[in-house]
């Protein structure tokens, strides 16, 4: 017993169980499973997906990159290490760094 004659003995049977003799509509034909296909909008949807997923990776990458954070290895970074070689007195940077600012003098009227 294929499908659709299944489909027709259960149709006919809840028919005859509610007093109807004829069905009010006539039921598809199940199509074979060679015809059921994607087709050309599935793979769009597909490639679409796929693209958008390589975008999303290599914006991902790139903001990824941009991120300088201490992971507490002890390890120093290019800037640090140039800074250190020079020693502290030696970079008008470094000077900047070790002395506080003054606070701004308040305006008064």
């Amino acid at each position: 017993m294929t499908v659709a004659q299944s489909l027709d003995l259960a149709a006919s049977l809840y028919l005859s169980a509610a007093g109807r003799t004829q069905p009010v509509m006539g039921l598809d034909p199940v199509p074979a499973p060679s015809e059921v296909t994607p087709g050309w909008l599935g793979f769009g949807f597909f490639v679409t997906l796929c693209v958008v997923t390589v975008l999303l990776w290599f914006n991902m990458r790139k903001q990824l990159k941009k991120i300088d954070f201490d992971d507490g290895s002890g390890r120093r970074g290019l800037a640090d290490t140039r800074d250190a070689a020079h020693g502290p007195g030696d970079s008008p940077a470094a000077a900047d760094v070790d002395t506080p600012a003054e606070p701004p003098a308040p305006d008064r009227p």
